[in-house]
C-alpha cells in the first residue's frame, strides 16, 4: 500500500457544526494576556478550552475573496467549539486586550457557491454577551475589524472538487468520530483520483458572504500557488488559490484523510487502495438543484454514457421539476456511469451550449447522488425574446447626420434576413429622429444603417456594436445611435 502525505501552510483549523445560539451571560474573568506575545485576534473562553488568549485559538490575516486582495483587519480561522459554553473575540494589541461579544443571528444556507449549512452571524462589541453555538463541533470563524462583523460557520464536511468528481460534492470526506479541541479528522474512502485539476472545500462553498452588500467574502476553498509543484503529491495549499492538479500516474482509488490539529495545520493523506472503483449498473436516483434565475418553466435533463443513449445531447432523460430550485430522476444507468446536467426552454430542443461547464460528473458507488449544484448554464436558452408581430421602432440619430439622410433597419427579418442591399427604410420625424412599423419574427435582432441617397446602402455605414434585440412587447423605446461607422452623406 502507497501512502501519500501532502502538509499544507498551518491556517488554523477546519470543524464540524451545526447550529448557533446567542448568549445573555458575561465571563466573569478578563482574559489574561501575560504570555500572549503575538498581536492579534484570539478567541477563548470554556467553549475553546482556552480560558486565556492562546496561539492554538487565533485567527490570522485574510483575504478578501472579492477581487483575490488583502484587506485590513479582516482575519479568519477554525476552532473547535462545545456547544451552549461561553466565547469570547479577543483583540490583544501592544500588550492590552479588548473583549467582544454580540448577539449572533442565524444565516440561511444553501445560496450558490456559498455555504450548504446554516450559520451564525453578527455585530460584535466591546464587554457585550459572550457567544454560544448550539452544538460542538469545528467552526470556520471570519471577523473584520473595519465592519465589526463576526460570521461562524460550521465545517460539516470537506469535498476534493475538480475533474475527478465533475466539480460537484460527489465525495464528501465526513468527520471522524472523536472529535476535540487537540484534532479533528475527516475522512472518505473509495475516491477515484482522476487526471485533472481539483480543489479542496468545505460545506459545499467557495465563499461566505461578511458585508451585506457583498463587497466583503472569505475564501471557503483551498487550491495552490499557481506553479508546477501543484502537480506535486506534496503542493502547498493557498487561501483561494489555484487549480491543483492530479495527473495520470495517480490515477486509482483512495483513502483520502484531512486532519486538523491547532497550531500543526493540517495534513492531507491519500492512501491508494487500488484501481478505480466504478458504480455497478442498476437504479440509480439523482438530484440537482439549478441556478438562481433558472425559470420554473425550465426543463432539465440527465445526459450520459447511458447503454440505449450514449451522450446522446439530441434527448437526454428529463427530470422532475420538485418546483423548489431542484430537479429529481430515478433511472437505471450501466456501470461507470458518468454525466451532466442540461437545460431546454421547451424541453424539445437541447444542446451542449445550453449544458454545465466543467468535466463529466461521476455516478456515487451506492447510486444514490448527494444533491448536485449548478452553478451556472453555459448558454441561457430560456431569456424570454419577443414574439412574432407588428414592431415599432423609433431612432435618435447622430448630431451631424444631415435632414436628407436616410435611416433603415436590418435585421432577421423572414423575408430579407440581414439584407443590407434592401434595408426596411423608416421615415424622418419633425424632431429628427426616425419611426418605422413593421412586421417582424420571433427572437428579432436588428441594426440601423444610413444612406445619402437611399440607394447606396453598406456595412460601412452601419452602427458599431452587438445587434440590438426587440423589446417583448414589440414597442421599441427610443433607441439612439451615437456614431455612424462611416459618413456617406460628406
Amino acid at each position: 500500500m502507497n501512502i501519500k502525505t501532502l502538509k499544507f501552510l498551518p491556517i488554523w483549523a477546519m470543524a464540524l457544526a451545526i447550529g448557533f445560539a446567542g448568549c445573555n451571560n458575561k465571563d466573569d474573568k478578563s482574559p489574561n494576556v501575560d504570555e500572549v506575545l503575538e498581536d492579534a485576534f484570539y478567541l477563548t473562553g470554556e467553549a475553546t478550552g482556552y480560558e486565556k488568549p492562546d496561539l492554538s485559538a487565533k485567527l490570522i490575516p485574510a483575504k478578501n475573496e472579492v477581487g483575490n486582495v488583502e484587506r485590513s483587519g479582516f482575519y479568519d480561522g477554525y476552532i473547535y467549539l462545545e456547544a451552549n459554553k461561553n466565547f469570547s473575540l479577543v483583540d490583544y494589541v501592544a500588550g492590552a486586550a479588548t473583549t467582544y461579544g454580540g448577539a449572533l443571528s442565524t444565516v440561511a444556507g444553501g445560496v450558490s457557491e456559498e455555504p450548504a449549512v446554516d450559520y451564525l452571524g453578527g455585530s460584535f462589541e466591546k464587554d457585550a454577551s459572550a457567544f454560544k453555538v448550539s452544538q460542538s463541533g469545528l467552526y470556520h470563524v471570519f471577523v473584520d475589524k473595519t465592519l465589526k462583523k463576526i460570521v461562524i460557520v460550521p465545517v460539516s464536511y470537506w469535498s476534493p472538487i475538480g475533474d475527478l468528481s465533475g466539480w460537484a460534492d460527489t465525495y464528501k470526506l465526513d468527520p471522524k468520530t472523536g472529535a476535540s479541541k487537540d484534532k479533528v479528522e475527516f475522512e472518505a474512502t473509495n475516491v477515484n483520483v482522476r487526471p485533472g485539476g481539483w480543489k479542496l472545500r468545505h460545506t459545499s462553498a467557495w465563499k461566505v458572504p461578511i458585508a451585506t452588500d457583498g463587497t466583503v467574502k472569505g475564501f471557503a476553498n483551498y487550491g495552490g500557488n499557481g506553479t508546477a509543484a501543484d502537480s506535486s503529491i506534496n503542493p502547498v495549499l493557498v487561501s483561494g488559490g489555484s487549480d491543483l492538479k492530479f495527473v495520470e500516474a495517480q490515477t486509482g482509488a483512495y483513502t483520502i484523510n484531512f486532519t486538523w490539529q491547532p497550531q500543526a495545520g493540517y495534513k492531507l493523506t491519500l492512501t491508494r487502495t487500488g484501481n478505480l472503483v466504478a458504480n455497478p449498473a442498476g437504479s440509480a436516483t439523482f438530484k440537482v438543484k439549478v441556478p438562481t434565475g433558472t425559470p420554473a418553466t425550465a426543463h432539465v435533463g440527465v445526459v450520459g454514457n447511458f447503454a440505449d443513449n450514449s451522450w446522446g445531447i439530441d434527448n437526454p432523460v428529463e427530470m422532475t421539476n420538485n418546483n423548489d430550485g431542484t430537479y429529481s430522476l430515478t433511472t437505471n444507468v450501466p456501470a461507470d456511469f458518468q454525466y451532466k446536467y442540461v437545460v431546454s426552454a421547451d424541453g424539445t430542443a437541447w444542446s451542449w451550449d445550453n449544458a454545465e461547464d466543467g468535466g463529466n460528473r461521476e455516478m456515487a458507488i451506492d447510486l444514490q447522488a448527494t444533491t448536485d449544484e449548478v452553478a451556472k448554464w453555459s448558454g441561457t436558452p430560456f431569456t424570454p425574446v419577443n414574439a412574432a408581430g407588428s414592431a415599432t421602432f423609433t431612432v435618435k440619430v447622430p448630431t451631424g447626420t444631415p435632414a436628407t439622410a436616410h435611416v433603415g433597419v436590418v435585421g432577421n427579418f423572414a423575408d430579407n434576413s440581414w439584407g443590407i442591399d434592401n434595408p426596411t427604410v423608416m421615415t424622418r420625424n419633425n424632431d429628427g429622429t426616425y419611426s418605422l412599423t413593421a412586421d417582424v419574427p420571433a427572437d428579432f435582432q436588428y441594426k440601423y444603417v444610413v444612406s445619402a441617397d437611399g440607394i447606396a446602402w453598406s456595412w460601412d455605414n452601419a452602427e458599431d456594436g452587438d445587434n440590438r434585440k426587440m423589446p417583448l412587447n414589440l414597442q421599441a423605446t427610443t433607441d439612439e445611435v451615437t456614431e455612424w461607422n462611416g459618413t456617406p452623406f460628406q
